[in-house]
């Protein structure tokens, strides 16, 4: 997986930073911002939940590997239309946001920086993936940091959020393990 997964492109940091000088006629001033729109996105990844699924017509053996790291696992082949239909709609309620999309593969993002263009940016390198994300957004009430959530407590609700995913037999194509 991408060690820059999920960050700013280093590219779109130098534009950014650029743009705040000009803005704010102050380095000191536009690095603080630039590191409160990062340590915001953190946070937001640190309450972010992601179901990633391979949009491609094949298995690939390399990918069983570099995601089950040689070990066994399950795959589920679905469709994007059957996907989106068995979200559970209730996320108004909890202050959640879902979304879903293909990955965007490229080292600078031309849209606005987003959150959202951010956990849906991956490096050049991994477009072999062709990857599709559905994610679950729950705002943070407060700055999540390693101190005050457990990851066990993380997982907990990880499973719990993406348990409302509901894959229905008749919608499943079909399931199957990795090669041998």
């Amino acid at each position: 997986t991408d060690a820059y997964e999920a960050q700013i492109p280093e590219k779109n940091q130098k534009k950014l930073l650029e743009n705040y000088i000009e803005e704010l006629n102050s380095e000191e001033k536009a690095r603080v911002k630039l590191h409160n729109l990062k340590y915001d996105f953190n946070s937001k990844k640190n309450s972010c939940f992601v179901n990633c699924w391979i949009q491609n017509p094949n298995e690939s053996y390399a990918l069983w590997k570099i995601f089950t790291y040689g070990k066994t696992g399950v795959a589920i082949k679905t469709n994007t239309k059957n996907l989106k239909n068995s979200i559970n709609k209730d996320s108004e309620k909890d202050s959640e946001r879902i979304f879903f999309g293909k990955i965007n593969y490229t080292d600078f993002i031309k849209e606005e920086i987003t959150f959202e263009n951010i956990v849906m940016t991956k490096r050049e390198p991994y477009s072999y993936e062709n990857e599709v994300r559905l994610i679950i957004l729950k705002e943070p009430k407060k700055k999540y940091s390693k101190q005050n959530i457990s990851n066990r407590k993380k997982r907990f609700y990880a499973v719990r959020l993406l348990a409302r995913i509901k894959i229905k037999k008749r919608e499943r194509k079909s399931m199957y393990a990795p090669p041998p």
